[in-house]
């Protein structure tokens, strides 16, 4: 997934970003992504980001969608 330069999700620009585990735990596979509203269709955000693994949890926080593959 991050090896793409851009992503783009029903025509919105999207920036996902790999979280980090804290105090050098093993890497977590959790995914931050901007760009998106609360109200974007969750099938549509599962569907696009289940091309890179599955899906396992997702929500938003904030402003942002968490994403946990």
């Amino acid at each position: 997934m991050f090896a793409e330069p851009s992503h783009v999700l029903n025509d919105r620009k999207i920036d996902p970003k790999k979280a980090l585990a804290r105090g050098g735990r093993d890497p977590i596979k959790k995914v931050f992504v901007g760009g998106l509203p609360p109200e974007f269709p969750l099938e549509d955000i599962k569907e696009y980001f289940g091309k890179f693994g599955k899906v396992i949890f997702f929500k938003f926080v904030a402003a942002l969608l968490c994403i946990i593959i």
